[in-house]
């Protein structure tokens, strides 16, 4: 049985909304253990936890993808997969995956 790892590329939460550049290490480790990337877009979390804030609730958004491959997705591809998701530009999974 295997077991589900969450990575944060950015490596820090944003201040301003926007998704910053992606470190190489989750592309890297997927490599390395031979398993695809879920690409997940979060949105609302500034308003739930604002750096340097406190805690408050207010309403997220989760948007998950298609499996990628990690030997066939960089950081900055895997960033621009999870920016689209974000912004709700893929409209069915075959969209998704022509684009990974």
């Amino acid at each position: 049985a295997g077991r589900c790892v969450v990575i944060y590329p950015e490596g820090t939460r944003s201040t301003d909304g926007r998704i910053g550049e992606f470190h190489s290490g989750a592309v890297r480790l997927a490599q390395e253990c031979g398993v695809p990337l879920i690409p997940v877009a979060v949105t609302g979390t500034a308003a739930v936890l604002p750096k340097g804030g406190s805690w408050r609730p207010a309403p997220m958004q989760v948007r998950i993808g298609q499996p990628v491959h990690p030997g066939r997705v960089s950081p900055a591809q895997l960033r621009a997969l999870i920016v689209a998701l974000r912004d709700g530009l893929f409209t069915d999974d075959a969209e998704q995956r022509r684009a990974a």
